[in-house]
């Protein structure tokens, strides 16, 4: 009944938990540990308690043995992400370093845009005194002239990207050019962008229905986007090392040993000890541990060896066959006085021959 219980309370109290993950229904919580001991206490048998104990003690251990599985699974993992994101990391910081040397080749360069085959380029100012009244007069002539070239470009790069919108086009190349950049016409769903294809990290730009497109302010944002660099090479050389960190983290981890492997190890032996003595305890004339006597000899089988099992010759099957299937011809002394009188023969009061008392005992529980 005890075991009936403790099965049934094992299964309801799981679903009652309706933990996640969970693939089958087993473990032993609250009621069902109560189950377990109740059936060990009524048994009267500290076999039946030590086996609960153990039983308890190998699932905690086997849970936690899966854990540390789990957690040496995710480590190879990481540590092939990891090996993966170096080689990432590596490959982005010389793209950016490329592009920083990009950069600075056309840094002196002078303003200049093209756009289609035509090329917008300012005048230089830097070699007019303008300390001068000539000077002045001539500088202000160059930045007016400039001013209008820059207009005159933005006009063409908004008169471009319209084209580009109206034609229909996925892609358009090479559409631009600006300080030895060359700038992309895109189009994703139905959203003109801009972009420009750099080693390290690309510029994009996109615009919305309904927002204006300035060549000018493109420009700008190409410039904010080039100063940024050297932020994008710090962002990645940290991550890179932090990354380094937690891979000589994760290498070192691997393959370690489950700490409570030992004593897990120990309580299946003494697991697979008690059931091999319950096992036992299924004969006929077993006696139980805790019932043994200290002066006393018993068999493998837990069977007490008398005197005159001791006197007889080393044990063959034949003797074996005899000890299981007939126990009292081998004491007739001790048994003559348990054996019904309705089960001795007449003439002599000896016991009966084991297949005719079987053959009788079947006979009386039948009523006849």
């Amino acid at each position: 009944m005890w075991q009936t219980l403790e099965i049934k309370s094992r299964f309801i109290e799981q679903v009652r938990k309706g933990a996640k993950g969970e693939r089958s229904v087993d473990d032993i919580a609250s009621q069902a540990a109560n189950f377990a001991e109740m059936k060990a206490a009524a048994t009267g048998n500290p076999l039946i308690q030590k086996q609960v104990e153990l039983t308890h003690t190998i699932r905690k251990l086997d849970a936690a043995a899966a854990q540390c599985k789990r957690r040496e699974y995710q480590l190879q993992d990481a540590v092939r992400r990891l090996e993966n994101d170096d080689n990432r990391y590596r490959a982005k910081v010389k793209g950016i370093n490329a592009d920083i040397a990009k950069r600075e080749s056309t840094a002196n360069a002078p303003w200049r845009v093209t756009v289609g085959d035509k090329v917008f380029a300012i005048k230089p100012t830097d070699h007019i005194d303008a300390a001068t009244a000539e000077g002045k007069g001539q500088l202000g002539e160059v930045e007016k002239e400039n001013a209008e070239t820059k207009r005159r470009a933005n006009g063409a790069m908004v008169t471009a990207l319209l084209s580009f919108i109206k034609s229909g086009k996925k892609d358009e190349l090479d559409a631009m050019q600006y300080r030895g950049w060359d700038i992309d016409f895109t189009s994703s769903l139905r959203m003109p962008g801009i972009t420009i294809s750099a080693e390290g990290k690309s510029f994009f730009a996109n615009y919305g229905k309904g927002e204006n497109f300035s060549g000018q302010g493109l420009l700008t944002r190409i410039e904010n986007w080039l100063a940024g660099f050297e932020t994008e090479l710090n962002k990645a050389e940290s991550a890179r090392d932090e990354d380094k960190c937690q891979y000589e983290t994760a290498k070192t981890s691997l393959g370690s040993r489950f700490e409570q492997q030992d004593e897990l190890d120990t309580a299946r032996e003494e697991m697979q000890a008690v059931m091999a003595e319950l096992k036992r305890m299924e004969g006929p004339h077993y006696v139980p541990l805790h019932e043994r006597e200290p002066a006393q000899e018993y068999d493998e089988k837990g069977h007490l060896i008398t005197q005159a099992m001791q006197a007889d010759s080393p044990v063959t099957a034949e003797s074996k066959d005899r000890q299981d299937d007939g126990f009292e011809r081998d004491v007739p002394q001790r048994m003559a006085a348990a054996v019904p009188d309705h089960e001795r023969i007449e003439q002599d009061s000896t016991p009966i021959p084991a297949p005719v008392l079987q053959s009788r005992r079947a006979t009386a529980s039948m009523g006849m």
